[in-house]
């Protein structure tokens, strides 16, 4: 990210832009990796936002199974509908942030059913074509290890912008 960051300090450093863009805004974070999960529910408290995106670290080597960048659908739409019944005047929107890089065996579940539960959508995308290794957690300088290997992680653009049309929303290479 950025010539010599990682892109989790991309992620980071583009939430920290956001809050600021809408520091009143209610926020959540769904993160993925073998699964999809609640990290943050909803709440308008911008520096819990904020100190999880600067903790956010990779799943444990030997958990790790592959990622379905489409696997939190069935997850925010709940919190989508939950935010609609719960605040009807609130606009929503949602904030996609990853490298797009599908690595489960199957193809990618679709964002498109999101879409019709937001007012707006963005995409962002971190990485580069060739790739680079991750750190084994924040912070360390310890580079990941697979099965004995240190896996690429490479952007996967294609992907990216199609996640941006399903959610009806923009791409941007971060």
């Amino acid at each position: 990210y950025d010539g010599g960051h990682t892109r989790l300090e991309g992620v980071a450093e583009d939430i920290r832009r956001v809050t600021e863009l809408a520091p009143q805004a209610r926020y959540s974070v769904v993160t993925i990796d073998n699964r999809a999960q609640l990290a943050l529910p909803p709440t308008n408290d911008a520096a819990a936002l904020t100190t999880l995106a600067e903790t956010l670290g990779w799943r444990d080597e030997q958990q790790g199974s592959g990622t379905d960048i489409g696997i939190a659908t069935d997850v925010v739409v709940q919190l989508l509908q939950s935010s609609q019944q719960d605040h009807p005047r609130n606009k929503r929107y949602v904030i996609y942030m990853g490298d797009g890089e599908q690595t489960a065996r199957s193809a990618p579940t679709s964002l498109a059913p999101i879409r019709q539960y937001t007012d707006g959508a963005q995409v962002f995308g971190y990485g580069t074509a060739e790739g680079a290794t991750m750190l084994a957690r924040p912070g360390s300088s310890e580079i990941l290890t697979r099965n004995g290997e240190h896996p690429i992680s490479k952007i996967d653009q294609g992907n990216l912008q199609k996640l941006a049309a399903e959610l009806g929303g923009q791409y941007q290479h971060r």
